[in-house]
């Protein structure tokens, strides 16, 4: 029998549609079965997504978190207001004589300090300066704000634990 050109045999070394889609049905459960195996190694074990806020991630000892601010430590040196590479943090003081250890002298008296959290990059520039730790990061990083206006911090609620100066400023905020 002689061979006909328009023969639609396929030739014997590609395979067929069907020996395709079992191959690829094969690799496919393969695929799946290794998935399966890492989520069973995991199942019934401790759990490695952490459920926040309820459990909180404990953070490096030298995690740069929300500044604070200690007035009675603060010399005036204006370090911290220099060191911001930003410019978010406003020093205003001036010097009167008081008596310290039985002498007058001359001492700042720190009239307005105001940082710009919202604008802060949290470098720890500022508290890296601070000759006196007045100026410090704590590792409070829960400082979310629904108002642009409380980002603005003076020298009395960069003294406060977050959930005070939220209380206060709810406080403020139902009195207007």
């Amino acid at each position: 029998m002689a061979h006909d050109e328009h023969s639609t045999a396929t030739p014997a070394s590609e395979p067929s549609v069907a020996v395709k889609t079992i191959e690829a049905v094969a690799a496919g459960a393969k695929a799946i079965s290794i998935g399966m195996k890492t989520v069973l190694k995991y199942a019934g074990g401790p759990r490695p997504t952490r459920e926040y806020p309820e459990v909180v991630r404990p953070l490096p000892e030298r995690s740069r978190g929300r500044l604070y601010f200690i007035e009675e430590k603060c010399i005036a040196c204006n370090m911290c207001v220099k060191a911001c590479p930003i410019d978010v943090i406003q020093l205003e003081f001036h010097r009167e004589d008081r008596e310290v250890d039985g002498k007058v002298k001359k001492v700042p008296v720190i009239d307005k300090y105001t940082v710009d959290i919202g604008e802060c990059i949290s470098c720890g520039l500022c508290a890296e300066h601070c000759p006196t730790d007045a100026v410090f990061q704590s590792q409070e990083y829960e400082t979310a704000y629904y108002y642009k206006e409380l980002f603005v911090m003076n020298k009395d609620e960069l003294a406060m634990t977050f959930p005070e100066y939220i209380e206060k400023k709810s406080r403020e905020l139902k009195g207007k």
